[in-house]
């Protein structure tokens, strides 16, 4: 195994980190010494308790003595040396003997906020008075001068009003211990920096989105190992996907991962996320994409969602917020609204919590649905608004909490039966992009939505790394927002994803990290397709759904289209079986819309399975 020593002057926070990923094999290398240049540090104390070899200087004698006694104490014995925080300039003969192989970790986007005095707080304070609305940490070669080594690898984050230097320290702080583990271990495999490292990626989620996710990121040649928790029968048969059980607790989660070297999650379902696994995982120093739980509340929590909306200006319906006893001024709003109100159960409830009302009957039963407990706790409190009118249309913005990339935009199919008729269902398909959209109506959306969306983020303090997917309706007097979702849309993820470029893993990895790029990687051909999804259900979606049929073999993925598994499991003997409501997602693409609808229901007569149903009119609108 490879060998580092750490040099350290202060607390040993950055050690302390370092040692851990040692003992649970997140650091690729053995900490063979600790130096220290003062005497009584807590990286010293650090050190004797994980039974490190530690080497006692004193920075007094200078920085040529310092420099020397180092050399000669790990002359041919590490790989590497790690400056965690140490505060003693480096000079020959150290820098001779390992040249190119000394690293320091900086709180700052270098070359900006580096040279002498800027160090701790004082960089924060600096980067606060300068305006800037972006910092971060860098990791860098050390060399004879003051952070002027070439920059290995860097990492933003957004600048909040109201930051403090020690509110801005901490924020960088949780960005530079992962991105100096994630760079040694570059480095030590002989990479040149993080930014070029294979991705090992876990995807989390078992449904036909993650399938599609799944689907993607293999496409990416960047990819050298993939994990879906749990996944279904769809991820089961994709060749450099592996199907992993969810463990129990996030302890052994984070094991597992660590265990596969995983360097970036997707957290795939909206539930996970509200409840804060986005947060915790990426507290334990992976690359996540997917928000923390207060970003996530955005989608989990319709209250605190149109709240949001109206302090920061997003064009959205008017609305107010009701809880259970409420129920005659409940009345009293839907009335002033002459009945034609949507009701809206304030927590998640999978997609199914949105009632459309248009007479005091309908109102009453709504109500009476979402306090009768038909959503459980979802629906204790509710939002009723006004009923918008118009097309709706799903759009997609990454951000990474400073910059944002527009994806293209989808349209889905909720109701059960043909002509919008029947339940409300999780989406019983989607085409993508949106048909009819012009660039004025996207202008328009950005404007009076995504914009205010992100200032609102910013100004709320809110780190958002993830997909922003806004349900938009387009108005007569222009886009509105109906809610915000704080991932990928299924079916729409299905129909999303023949779209982007190859370079997907990376696009996300970069996301999940804070240096999102400025605009897809360019493919003429993707950007002028089109694509369809119809999803085949079980019978008796969405009241119910039988479980346990025999699904007939899935036609092979083609270079035009493809069959998501969302509700099916592998049986041992290699037959796929249903396993909920929404079984097969069944996607193709074309050089236009209509092409691209044929070709999806060219490949539905090639499934089937008993009780199977789709809609006849997926992509017509």
């Amino acid at each position: 195994m490879a060998s580092i020593a750490v040099l350290a002057s202060g607390r040993g926070s950055t050690l302390a980190y370092l040692v851990e990923g040692a003992a649970s094999g997140a650091l690729k290398a053995e900490i063979s010494m600790v130096v220290v240049d003062r005497p009584a540090t807590g990286a010293a104390a650090i050190a004797e308790k994980a039974s490190i070899p530690l080497l006692l200087l004193d920075r007094k004698e200078g920085s040529s003595v310092l420099s020397r006694k180092i050399a000669e104490a790990l002359d041919g014995k590490v790989d590497l040396i790690v400056c965690a925080g140490f505060l003693s300039i480096l000079t020959d003969p150290l820098l001779k003997a390992f040249r190119g192989r000394i690293v320091n970790i900086h709180p700052s986007l270098l070359p900006d906020f580096g040279g002498m005095g800027m160090h701790g707080v004082h960089v924060h304070r600096a980067v606060i008075e300068s305006g800037c609305r972006c910092s971060g940490c860098s990791v860098h070669l050390v060399d004879d001068g003051i952070d002027s080594g070439r920059v290995l690898a860097r990492r933003r984050v957004p600048v909040f009003p109201g930051d403090t230097p020690e509110i801005l320290a901490s924020r960088v702080s949780e960005e530079e211990k992962p991105l100096l583990l994630e760079t040694i271990n570059a480095l030590l495999a002989g990479e040149e920096h993080p930014a070029a490292a294979k991705i090992r990626a876990a995807v989390i989620g078992k449904g036909g989105r993650e399938h599609a996710l799944c689907w993607k990121l293999l496409q990416d040649e960047d990819i050298c190992s993939l994990a879906a928790l749990p996944g279904n029968g769809g991820t089961a048969l994709l060749e450099g996907c592996d199907n992993i059980p969810m463990p129990k607790d996030e302890d052994s989660l984070i094991d597992l991962l660590r265990g596969r070297g995983v360097n970036l999650v997707v957290v795939g379902p909206e539930v996970p996320l509200v409840e804060g696994l986005g947060m915790r995982l990426r507290k334990a120093g992976f690359a996540v994409f997917g928000p923390d739980s207060e970003g996530a509340r955005l989608e989990g929590s319709k209250a605190f969602a149109k709240n949001f909306m109206i302090r920061h200006g997003v064009a959205t319906a008017d609305y107010q917020v009701f809880l259970a006893g409420e129920q005659k001024k409940a009345l009293g709003y839907a009335a002033s609204l002459d009945w034609r109100v949507a009701v809206k159960a304030d927590g998640l409830a999978a997609g199914k919590g949105v009632l459309l009302c248009s007479s005091r009957e309908e109102v009453e039963k709504a109500l009476d649905t979402c306090f009768g407990g038909g959503f459980g706790d979802a629906g204790r409190t509710v939002v009723i608004e006004e009923l918008l009118t118009g097309p709706e249309v799903s759009f997609f913005a990454l951000t990474d909490g400073i910059d944002y990339l527009l994806l293209p935009s989808a349209r889905d199919h909720k109701r059960a039966l043909d002509g919008d008729r029947g339940l409300n269902t999780g989406g019983m398909g989607s085409v993508a992009p949106a048909p009819g959209l012009s660039s004025d109506i996207e202008e328009a959306f950005t404007k009076a939505i995504l914009l205010p969306t992100l200032r609102g983020l910013h100004e709320d303090a809110i780190l958002f790394r993830g997909v922003l997917f806004f349900g938009v309706m387009l108005t007569s007097k222009g886009p509105k927002l109906l809610e915000y979702n704080v991932r990928f849309g299924d079916p729409e993820t299905q129909s999303l994803m023949p779209l982007l470029p190859s370079d997907f893993a990376r696009l996300l990895f970069d996301c999940a990290r804070g240096n999102l790029p400025a605009s897809l990687a360019a493919d003429r051909e993707k950007e002028r397709l089109h694509a369809c999804t119809v999803v085949a259900v079980a019978e008796g979606y969405p009241e119910s759904a039988k479980r346990g049929d025999l699904i007939s073999l899935l036609p092979p993925a083609s270079d035009h289209s493809v069959s998501f598994v969302s509700g099916a499991e592998l049986r041992p003997d290699g037959s796929l079986v249903t396993a909920g409501g929404r079984v097969l997602s069944l996607t193709a693409w074309g050089d236009d819309a209509a092409a691209a609808r044929r070709a999806a229901y060219d490949l539905v007569q090639r499934v089937s399975f008993r009780g199977m149903h789709v809609r006849s009119d997926i992509g017509l609108f």
